[in-house]
């Protein structure tokens, strides 16, 4: 398990996250490629946000039926 903790203005909240891998690492190891991992992941969402201005988006879309 990977606890992440978020502190926005007074706010505190800690997260746990379930991770499963078939690696036979040490915490340090591991600890560091999850980072790496968000690392990217939130350098992506960045770049769709502020380059792309994926946020301001108003379009949505209304599926009907089941959720794929």
């Amino acid at each position: 398990m990977v606890k992440s903790t978020r502190c926005i203005g007074d706010k505190v909240t800690i997260d746990g996250r379930y991770l499963i891998s078939s690696l036979n690492v040490m915490d340090r190891l591991f600890a560091k490629a999850v980072r790496r991992h968000w690392s990217v992941e939130n350098e992506r969402h960045w770049l769709l946000d502020v380059s792309f201005r994926e946020d301001d988006s108003r379009i949505r879309s209304k599926r009907k039926g089941k959720c794929v």
